[in-house]
């Protein structure tokens, strides 16, 4: 991923959650930087839909990021880590993901799902731009 301090292009973010405050705060706080454009997702499967879990590699946007909710109904967000992790044209996407929860349990479940880091809700400005 690119430096978001550079002057390279935009770099694309993915935001899974199903509060749509929190996809709001998101979007509200990295697209401040001027160079981060943030997608939207309002659950595990739309997020498959976006990235083309599906249909394999073809004609989707790149995606520099991921920010997966750890909670959500249906599929949660280590459910959904393993299946991008275990897509080949998409394993390589870094993912954080975004919990209420920081029991040790939690934390080591995101990271064997192949999460790179996680950040604690409420979110705080300063901690995800430095994470992104």
């Amino acid at each position: 991923m690119r430096d978001i301090n550079s002057n390279e292009c935009s770099s694309t973010v993915l935001a899974v959650d199903d509060s749509s405050d929190a996809r709001a705060l998101y979007c509200r706080l990295l697209e401040s930087t001027g160079k981060l454009t943030v997608l939207q997702a309002d659950s595990a499967q739309a997020a498959y839909e976006m990235l083309g879990i599906s249909e394999g590699p073809g004609a989707r946007p790149r995606i520099d990021l991921i920010l997966m909710d750890f909670l959500m109904p249906g599929i949660d967000g280590i459910q959904a880590c393993i299946r991008i992790r275990a897509t080949p044209h998409l394993s390589d996407i870094p993912i954080i993901v975004v919990t209420a929860r920081n029991e040790a349990e939690v934390l080591e479940s995101a990271f064997a799902a192949g999460a790179l880091d996680y950040i604690e809700k409420p979110v705080r400005r300063n901690e995800l731009l430095a994470r992104v």
